[in-house]
């Protein structure tokens, strides 16, 4: 599922990987939760 600008794998397949394509402008992420697990 796509919420905003950005995909959470956990949305996927329920892994720690996240793909951000990009964030509006002036949207406060909570990197915690946005970033966190992103593995390349």
């Amino acid at each position: 599922m796509i919420r905003s600008k950005y995909v959470t794998a956990h949305e996927i397949d329920g892994t720690d990987v996240i793909i951000i394509f990009k964030e509006p402008a002036g949207f406060q992420s909570s990197n915690e939760e946005i970033c966190a697990g992103y593995d390349a």
